[in-house]
């Protein structure tokens, strides 16, 4: 085939115009740092690409999560804790001061001054465990938008009864109630609550960070799971009985409620702040025995987010 100056002339161009291409390519890729602009440049490697980028968008979020959950165990381990102002420090000062009350030797004004510290250390129990993070508080459970312990205190027959809330529902109905809380007038406040205002241990509320792929950890712990799930024997209620005792009440009451019917017994028990030390000890035993569980959680998110520094 005889080869003419046409035919050398248009393969040249073909050759530049396609050098022109490869080079316009190259300063692509320099300039983007991307190999292929097109999935249509290379089908198999940007396959790859996606996937590889979607390992590392799911460890980014990973990561995320991983120290998202730290900062919310170790807000909540620092509310139970036991150095500073933490809820365990609390109970302990409860506990020297429970000693010190149970001592014959004081006079009314020194067990009126406990009494006195006493109050502020139950104010102080309700503002730690309305602990917040992030606008978010860590003992309500799924509820976190707001506080979860109220006091309350209404006048029931001319006595003024205190009571606690827990998300919007009252928690120390069955007592502790002073003596002179009448049976009559009791029955008839019970009787005027409605089934969503009375407070009942249900299912967990458990927040979970998905913090690695098929691994979940629990943040959150609930605040009757600190406090104590049994109705007039948990942390307040001891606390109250401390007060009722350092005020010169030598028993308590209790009801007893039929909720099927609404019918109210109110039960008189002998009360003893030397007897009240035992308590004190159940509740911050209960209250270390948590702290120590997220601390454990808190060491399990740690060692994840090991390999990400």
């Amino acid at each position: 085939m005889r080869i003419t100056n046409g035919m050398l002339a248009a393969n040249s161009l073909w050759n530049i115009n396609n050098n022109m291409r490869r080079l316009n390519a190259a300063q692509e890729q320099v300039s983007t740092e991307r190999k292929i602009q097109l999935p249509s440049d290379d089908p198999g490697i940007a396959t790859r690409a996606i996937k590889y980028r979607n390992y590392g968008a799911a460890a980014e979020q990973y990561q995320t999560n991983t120290e998202a959950a730290l900062d919310w165990l170790n807000v909540t381990e620092n509310a139970l804790s036991a150095e500073d102002s933490g809820l365990a420090a609390v109970i302990q000062r409860v506990r020297e001061l429970t000693v010190n009350a149970a001592n014959e030797t004081n006079s009314d004004a020194e067990l009126q001054a406990i009494a006195e510290e006493i109050g502020q250390l139950k104010e102080e129990t309700m503002q730690i465990m309305n602990t917040s993070f992030g606008g978010r508080y860590v003992f309500g459970g799924y509820a976190t938008d707001e506080e979860p312990y109220t006091a309350e205190t209404v006048n029931v027959g001319g006595v003024a009864l205190d009571f606690t809330t827990y998300k919007g529902q009252y928690l120390n109905l069955t007592g502790p109630l002073p003596a002179s809380a009448d049976e009559a007038a009791y029955a008839a406040f019970y009787q005027g609550l409605s089934a969503d205002q009375i407070y009942a241990a249900g299912e967990a509320q458990t927040i979970q960070y998905n913090i690695g792929s098929g691994t979940k950890l629990a943040v959150n712990v609930e605040g009757q799971d600190v406090i104590g799930q049994t109705s007039g024997s948990n942390l307040l209620a001891t606390m109250d009985k401390l007060l009722l005792a350092l005020n010169g009440e030598t028993t308590y009451q209790t009801a007893d409620i039929d909720a099927s019917t609404g019918t109210v017994t109110l039960s008189s028990h002998d009360l003893s702040i030397s007897d009240l030390l035992a308590a004190v000890d159940t509740d911050l035993e209960r209250v270390l025995g948590v702290a120590a569980e997220l601390g454990a959680r808190e060491n399990s998110a740690a060692r994840v987010k090991k390999p990400f520094e």
